[in-house]
C-alpha cells in the first residue's frame, strides 16, 4: 500500500479454492392455462371509403376484444386528359381543343333511343329498324323517306321457273271447254307469295286448235281447280305457232306457299292441244312457266 507521505507497507492475501455446488431446489408449480384466436370478423361498417369499420376478435375462452380499421378515401389526382365534372351515360367522348389532353361530351349517344348511334347487329349489320320504317319481308327496298317499301310497277323479281322439254315431241288435247291439267308432274310450279300479294304468270308453248271459230284457252290451276283470273284465248286458228300467255293473279296472301298447274281447254267443242318438246327440225320447243312478282 502507498501511503500519502511517500512511504509503502505489504500484506498478503490467500485466493482459496472453489466451492463445491449445492444440491438442486424443487420444481416450480405449473402456470395458468393460455388462450388462442377463434375468429376475427367485421361486426360493424360497410368497407366505405372515408368511413370506420369495427372487428371483434373472439378467443377459445369465449372472451372478446375488438379494434377498428379506418378506410381510406379514393384517391384524387390530375392526369393528362381532363374533362367535365359531368357526364350522360352512354354518350360519346370528344376532343376539346387541339391540345389532345383536354375531352368534353359530344352529345352523341350509342343505343336505339331516337338519335342514337346505331350498333352493328348479329352477323355485323344494322338492324333494318335503325335504316327505315315499316315491317320487312326480303321484298323491299329503303325509299328515300326512310321507309320500307315495295317497288311500284310490273314484275320485279323472278319467283319460280319450270321448263319441260321431252325427247320426244308431246301433243296433249282436250276438247271439252272444262280445264284439265296439261301434266300435272312435269307442268306444275310452286312458289312463295311475295308481299304485294300479286304475281305475273308466264305459260309457252306451241298451242293448236281444230277449227279458227273455237280458240284455245290456257289458264293455272290449283289442284285441278282453274284460276278464273288466269285463263285466257291463245290460238284462234287451225295451226297456230308458239304463243306466250302472261297473266298477273292479285289477291294471294302474302307469305304463303301456291303451286300452279298448267291446263288448257277449248272455247267450244272443238279439240286443243299444247304441244311441247322433240328435237331437230320438227321440234315443238321446250314448254315453259314463270312466275314474277307484281
Amino acid at each position: 500500500m502507498t501511503f500519502s507521505d511517500g512511504t509503502s507497507s505489504t500484506f498478503t492475501i490467500h485466493n482459496g479454492s472453489n466451492g463445491s455446488n449445492g444440491s438442486n431446489g424443487s420444481n416450480g408449480s405449473n402456470g395458468s392455462a393460455g388462450r388462442g384466436i377463434t375468429s376475427i370478423a367485421r361486426t360493424s361498417g360497410t368497407g366505405a371509403a372515408g368511413t370506420t369499420d369495427t372487428y371483434t376478435i373472439t378467443y377459445t375462452d369465449a372472451t372478446t376484444s375488438t379494434f377498428t380499421v379506418v378506410n381510406g378515401a379514393d384517391g384524387s389526382g390530375v392526369g393528362d386528359v381532363t374533362g367535365p365534372a359531368t357526364a350522360v351515360n352512354n354518350r360519346l367522348v370528344a376532343f376539346n381543343g387541339t391540345t389532345g389532353k383536354i375531352i368534353k361530351d359530344s352529345g352523341l349517344r350509342t343505343g336505339t333511343a331516337s338519335g342514337d348511334i346505331p350498333l352493328l347487329g348479329t352477323g355485323g349489320v344494322l338492324p333494318v329498324a335503325r335504316l327505315a320504317t315499316g315491317t320487312p319481308d326480303g321484298t323491299k327496298f329503303v325509299r328515300d323517306d326512310g321507309t320500307l317499301a315495295t317497288p311500284a310497277g310490273g314484275a320485279t323479281e323472278l319467283l319460280a321457273s319450270t321448263a319441260y322439254n321431252p325427247a320426244s315431241a308431246t301433243n296433249v288435247t282436250n276438247a271439252t271447254t272444262t280445264y284439265a291439267d296439261v301434266d300435272a308432274t312435269n307442268l306444275s310450279i310452286t312458289f312463295t307469295v311475295p308481299a304485294s300479294g300479286a304475281v305475273i304468270v308466264s305459260l309457252s308453248a306451241r298451242a293448236v286448235t281444230t277449227t279458227s271459230s273455237n280458240p284455245a284457252m290456257w289458264g293455272v290451276g290449283i289442284a285441278g281447280t282453274v284460276v278464273a283470273a288466269s285463263t285466257g284465248r291463245v290460238a284462234a286458228a287451225v295451226t297456230a305457232a308458239r304463243v306466250v300467255h302472261r297473266v298477273k293473279i292479285t289477291g294471294l296472301t302474302p307469305g304463303a306457299s301456291v303451286t300452279y298447274r298448267w291446263m288448257h281447254a277449248n272455247a267450244s267443242t272443238a279439240t286443243t292441244t299444247t304441244s311441247y318438246g322433240g328435237t331437230g327440225t320438227t321440234a315443238e320447243g321446250q314448254a315453259l312457266i314463270e312466275v314474277w312478282s307484281a
